[in-house]
This record gives structure tokens, sequence and C-alpha cells, in this order.
């Protein structure tokens, strides 16, 4: 505040230097941006001559930038270090592979009936008996997939679980405890009160509690060396979050794993975003950017962490065994395997060709519309199903291809901002076009 600094300058008191921690705040490119750190750009005006040492873990050449400018920094010696974290594996499961997508907000309020036990002699014949165990009901592959994962390469190792809203971070967490226990797993977000945030991050780094379910409120002072594990349960807002958030494993320096689930049907979590952001057009749009990033980020065959470095600036080769689309791609293990390894290839190299075709009569498909329509009715358009653009040459072009090799095509084009999706509400419902 510059009441502060006013304060400091007229008490007479020499200050040697201004440390700013997560300076990435202080620009509107940064992950964060908040309205209080760029008020830090009155430093200079009130302490012309003081030095200014900034600090992050996540900054891109942009954001780097950004910073220097508006704190006024002239000719900044900047020091950095590799973003890359050999330790970190990174691995993309697609819902899509695992079943049916997750709905973790979902209730399952029918009710099941078991069948009855069989009459013993001399007795009537016993009612049906009703079920009310939803996770009988409710059988969800994704956590299924997560719970096999903590039981299997985790048990008693700590690890965070990223969700996007506060909801989701409690109903999951409830989930988790009915299987794992009540005092192995606790929800944090930013609704929880001051004493229970402590209780909980206490009980986290004390190696009390094995697994916080969290939305981005967990964050800053998460200090802990031997977390093993971070899931990110719904997609992050941008790669420069997700690199943050994984960043919180494996700080001792042995393996950890960092899955993402994605389905592209998670796109919807954009709408939410935006409609919190209170940031101009210009923001927003960056915003959406950054998302489509996420994207084709998931979507892709291409080495995940040479993405990821190069979407913070850093040039990287492929990591060759540390993500699972290199590890697909490089892992040979013995003779019966290259051949297995070499026929997948061969297999790959078809689906990307086939991939670069469905990009081209999405691209053409949109090109010749007279209208718009949502990504669902273009899809269907493509595989020939459905009403919609019937009249157009591209109906039915993509009648031989599976349905989620299309979406992939469209979330691909959407990270290259080879097409545009608009989001407009209808009835209090989102429809993106």
């Amino acid at each position: 505040e510059r009441g502060l600094l006013d304060k400091l300058r007229f008490m007479g008191r020499q200050v040697e230097m201004f440390v700013i921690d997560e300076a990435h705040c202080v620009s509107k490119w940064g992950r964060d941006f908040r309205t209080s750190y760029s008020n830090l750009k009155e430093i200079r005006k009130v302490f012309p001559q003081v030095s200014i040492f900034c600090l992050t873990a996540t900054a891109s050449p942009k954001v780097v930038f950004d910073v220097c400018s508006i704190l006024r920094m002239i000719n900044p010696i900047l020091f950095r270090a590799s973003f890359e974290r050999s330790n970190l594996f990174l691995e993309v499961r697609r819902k899509d592979e695992l079943g049916s997508p997750t709905n973790i907000t979902r209730k399952n309020k029918k009710k099941a009936k078991l069948k009855p036990p069989k009459k013993k002699k001399g007795e009537k014949q016993p009612e049906a008996i009703e079920s009310d165990d939803e996770e009988e009901q409710d059988e969800d592959p994704v956590f299924t997939d997560l719970l096999s994962t903590i039981r299997g390469n985790f048990r008693g190792s700590p690890g965070i679980i990223y969700v996007t809203t506060i909801k989701t971070s409690e109903l999951l967490a409830k989930k988790l405890q009915k299987v794992l226990g009540k005092e192995r797993v606790h929800c944090y977000h930013s609704k929880l009160s001051e004493t229970t945030k402590e209780k909980v991050l206490s009980r986290f780094m004390n190696d009390d509690l094995q697994i916080v379910v969290a939305t981005i409120a967990f964050g800053m002072g998460i200090n802990k060396p031997d977390i093993r594990f971070v899931v990110h349960f719904n997609l992050p807002k941008s790669l420069e979050d997700y690199y943050q958030e994984i960043g919180r494993a494996g700080r001792d320096g042995l393996p950890a794993l960092c899955i993402l689930y994605y389905d592209f049907k998670d796109r919807s979590v954009i709408d939410y975003i935006l409609a919190k952001s209170k940031g101009a057009a210009a923001q927003k749009s960056r915003i959406k950017s950054d998302f489509f990033a996420v994207l084709y980020f998931c979507e892709s065959h291409h080495c995940r962490k040479k993405m990821l470095l190069n979407a913070l600036g850093e040039r990287a080769e492929d990591c060759l065994s540390a993500c699972d689309s290199c590890l697909q791609e490089y892992q040979k293990k013995d003779e019966s395997q290259l051949l297995k390894e070499k026929d997948n290839m061969v297999k790959r190299g078809r689906s990307l060709k086939s991939l670069d075709s469905i990009c081209k009569k999405i691209v053409n498909a949109v090109d010749n519309l007279p209208g718009k329509m949502t990504a669902n009715q273009l899809v269907e358009m493509l595989l020939g199903k459905g009403p919609s653009g019937k009249e157009q040459p591209q109906y039915g072009s993509c009648k031989y291809e599976q349905k989620r090799f299309i979406y992939s095509a469209i979330a691909q084009l959407l990270g290259k901002s080879s097409v545009k999706e608009v989001t407009k509400k209808f009835r209090s419902k989102f429809k993106r076009i």
C-alpha cells in the first residue's frame, strides 16, 4: 500500500531492497494476476534508487517482460534456472478410454433392489432389499482408476489431487474417505475457515494426512519434499498453472507421478473460469487461449515435457522416457517388445495421417458453413448423422472415423488457433459455437 511506503520514507528508515515473491502475480499475463500485486509499481515512485528482487517459479518470457515494465526495472539482471524436473513422470489419462466420462457431482438417487435371500423351510418369503449404496450404483471409471493407482502405487505416500470447484473438492474427498478412511483424506478450498486450513496443512506436512483434495487455494507455502503424486482430476486452466502445481511433487529428487485426467468435453470448464473472471475482454481472450493450449497438450502425441518447457520459453528435446507419449514411442524391453513397438509405430503413423486428414476436413467444413454450429453438431455432420449440414459437401466425410478422433482433431485445431470457438449464453446455458 502507498501509505505503508510513505510511512517508511517519512520515518527515515533505510530500505536496502524490496523482495517480491510469486512475482508472476504482478503481470496481467501471469498465471494468477492480482490487483494488489500490480500496486507494487508504487515502490519505484517512492524509492527510486532501491533495488527490487523478484522471485517466481513459473514465468514465461512474456511475463518476465511485463513484470520488469510494471515495476520499472531498467536493465535488470535475470537469473533463470531450467524448468526441467527429470524425476517427474507426466501422464495424461483419457477418460473416454477408462469408460464413460466422470461426473463426481452427480448423485444417483435411484435405489436398486437386491435379490432376496432364499426362503428357508417354514419361513415366509422375505421382501426384496433396497440399497442406498451410491458406490454400488454410481460406478465411476475415473474414480476407480484413481483409487486403483493410489492403492497400487502410493499406499501411505503423500499426494495432492487438484480439482476445479469447491463442490468437487468436498465430494471427491468424501468418496475417498469412505474407502481410505476419514483420517487419511481431507478437502482444502477457499471457503474453509483459517483454522481448518491451518489444521489441514499442518497434518499434511506432519504426515498425519495422506491426501489433500484441493482447489488452487492449496498452493503458496507448500514445501513438502516427499509428495509422490499430483493428480489433476479436472483440467488446469493453463500450462503455467499445471507446471506450478505438478512442481509440488518430488522435491526430494525421488521419482514422482503426475496424472492429468482428460476428456474433450471437459472444456466446458472454460465457461466456469470466464464467468468468474472480472478481467477485460483482452484478458478473457488470453485465458481462453491458455486453456486451449492445455487441450492441445492433452491431445498431442508429441513429448509432453518438451511441449511444457517450450510453453515456458525454454527450448528442450524429447525426454525419451519421462512422459507417457515418449514411453510408448521409445521404450524397448526385449526382441518381442521391439517387434510389438514397431507394429505400434506403424499403426501410430497411420492414425496420425488419419488425424491430419480429419483436421483438413474440419477446416474445410468450417470455412463452408453458412452459419455457426456447435462442436457436437459439427462432429455429427462429419459422421453423416443428424439433420445439421446435410447440404454441405463435408457431410459424412468422416463416417468411417471414430468419434473421439474427430474431437481430438478439433481440440488440436483449437489449441493452434486454426479454428475459433465462441461461447454464448442461451437461457442460462452455455453453447460453444
